[in-house]
């Protein structure tokens, strides 16, 4: 065991729970962060010689650190498996960062696994359904009458996302750990499921590599989505565009409305929060391995509607 970090956030209060976070990325971090002002004992678990922010016990694998209440499984999608199987065995609760995996297939068998342990709070890291802004909009689309129109945008900068980090080496930007912008921005996804429930979608879209970042997997996501209700869903992803723009417009028979995504939003924290509070409390999550698989569902079915090539400007 390694001691790694150091100073030690603000006071926090004893909370009976132990939690491994599995995965000391930058979304581990945020994680373990969140979790020191919240008090359950942490520890972290990454097979790389990670520095973490914070004074936190650090160990390489799931089965050095021992057992713990609640895992955090925050690897790359692609190593998610093993580690959901190694926590479902040891009797840990399950926090799994989106999106599940990187196949649908795969996503089925984890959806499997899961289901065998039904006294297990399993919950997704939808983060954005704990922004405060975007629930009460969420809580408002009522008042607009019948869905016809919507946009849901998320565009910005991959080599913006992790300053001091060379993007190109990232798992965003590697076919083989699950990256591109589809699965990046899983999130998006969800808000579709969350918002709308639809049952079923028709789809047109491109998915591909359009810019000349070094990525060797798309960039872009442009498809338009029909659902069962004739809500007409214009969904625009990309992490090739300099800036940053999230939003979501919906217009109803009645009138329309918009949110966007504002800095320092409080959703991680909350998130965290909730989470403990469900296995505190025993309660099943909102969005749970069903929303996981839902996306993924959709992910294949945008991949499937789209022509997925590398764009190339070479003269032929």
């Amino acid at each position: 065991m390694n001691e790694i970090g150091f100073p030690f956030a603000a006071e926090a209060p004893d909370l009976d729970l132990s939690v491994a976070v599995v995965g000391c990325g930058s979304i581990g971090q945020r994680h373990i962060q969140h979790l020191l002002r919240l008090g359950p004992r942490i520890v972290g678990v990454d097979l790389l010689d990670v520095r973490l922010p914070y004074s936190v016990p650090h160990f390489r694998t799931l089965h050095e650190a021992g057992k713990v209440d609640a895992v955090l499984v925050c690897t790359p999608a692609s190593e998610r498996i093993g580690i959901i199987c190694q926590a479902m065995a040891m009797g840990a609760h399950l926090f799994i960062e989106k999106p599940l995996a990187t196949t649908y297939e795969e996503a089925e068998e984890i959806a499997e696994l899961v289901a065998h342990y039904p006294d297990r709070i399993v919950m997704m890291g939808y983060n954005l359904r704990f922004d405060p802004d975007l629930q009460n909009f969420v809580a408002h689309l009522p008042a607009l009458g019948r869905p016809m129109y919507a946009q849901i945008r998320c565009s910005s900068f991959l080599p913006d996302w992790r300053p001091g980090r060379a993007y190109s080496q990232t798992v965003s930007a590697r076919a083989a750990l699950g990256g591109g912008i589809l699965r990046e921005a899983n999130h998006e996804l969800d808000l579709i499921n969350w918002l709308f429930a639809p049952r079923s979608v028709a789809i047109a879209a491109f998915v591909g590599k359009t810019s000349d970042l070094d990525v060797d997997i798309e960039d872009l996501v442009s498809a338009t989505l029909v659902t069962d209700t004739d809500l007409i869903i214009e969904l625009h992803l990309d992490f090739c565009t300099p800036g940053y723009q999230r939003f979501i417009r919906v217009v109803g028979t009645k009138d329309e409305a918009t949110w966007n995504l504002l800095p320092n939003s409080p959703m991680y924290q909350r998130e965290m929060e909730y989470f403990l509070d469900c296995i505190l409390a025993g309660k099943k999550p909102a969005a749970g391995i069903t929303e996981g698989l839902w996306t993924m569902r959709l992910d294949w079915a945008i991949r499937s509607a789209g022509r997925v090539f590398a764009a190339s400007r070479e003269a032929t």
